[in-house]
């Protein structure tokens, strides 16, 4: 049978899933963009970072043991905000990335001495 009116849910409007999934391409359009600046940054600094390609490279890297290209030459240097990971946990991103790789940023970057 069909499931009673009262159950039933509403709509979706036609175009919120679109525009959620139109959002998040813009956030990680922003994140890809600001990881891009840092590294230009670092390498300023005489810290040669490779470029980060894709949103799947950024969540492999979090998701990893080992920590982002740079990050202890950029700890060294009292820039760990130039990081992979300190982007990652920034306001703006959070909602880009899993718990798991939220943690494991914000402890790479504790454990070296990051101020907030």
């Amino acid at each position: 049978g069909s499931i009673p009116h009262r159950f039933a849910e509403p709509p979706l409007h036609k175009g919120a899933f679109h525009y959620c999934k139109f959002e998040g391409v813009i956030m990680e359009e922003k994140f890809l963009a600001a990881v891009e600046t840092a590294r230009m940054q670092a390498e300023k600094l005489g810290v040669r970072i490779r470029p980060v390609a894709d949103m799947n490279a950024a969540h492999r890297i979090l998701s990893g043991h080992r920590e982002s290209d740079g990050f202890f030459q950029l700890a060294d240097k009292g820039r760990l905000d130039l990081t992979l990971e300190a982007l990652a946990v920034k306001k703006q991103f959070t909602s880009l990335f899993t718990d798991q790789e939220a943690n494991n940023a914000l402890d790479r970057l504790l454990f070296n001495g990051y101020k907030f």
